[in-house]
């Protein structure tokens, strides 16, 4: 797969030769469920809304780490071992660097944060209990 800029390119985006110089570098790796790489829409970045998808969140149960655009949902779930929220094209090639470097390690973090953070047992008991109920 080859990734050229005007078949990514659509009317109100724009690719910089920086942001084809990583869809080039990681091309390969991504398809293959190595790690997610995930950029969100405009309106979840800007108001900080804390989006977070459940797509992400199954790689994360089945031990792939993520690495996904910061909407605030950092300031709710650990990153930088297994997830990481990143704001910059650079931010993202450095993750993807980290994870490279010890897969093993990013992957049992990722399962591990999934087990604490996202189990919906342990998620809706804290919810219940902030409601009184």
């Amino acid at each position: 797969m080859r990734v050229e800029a005007p078949r990514v390119a659509r009317p109100g985006f724009a690719l910089t030769d920086r942001v084809v110089r990583l869809l080039r570098r990681i091309r390969f790796r991504l398809p293959r469920g190595v790690q997610r790489l995930r950029v969100c829409k405009n309106v979840f970045v800007a108001t900080n809304s804390g989006f977070f998808s459940e797509r992400s969140a199954v790689y994360l149960v089945s031990g792939r780490p993520v690495v996904l655009q910061e909407t605030g949902f950092s300031d709710h779930l650990p990153t930088g071992r297994g997830l990481f929220a990143v704001r910059t094209v650079d931010e993202a090639a450095a993750a993807i660097d980290e994870i490279d470097r010890d897969y093993e390690r990013q992957s049992m973090w990722a399962r591990e944060l999934a087990v604490e953070y996202l189990d919906a047992r342990k998620i809706l008991a804290q919810f219940l209990d902030g409601l009184g109920i």
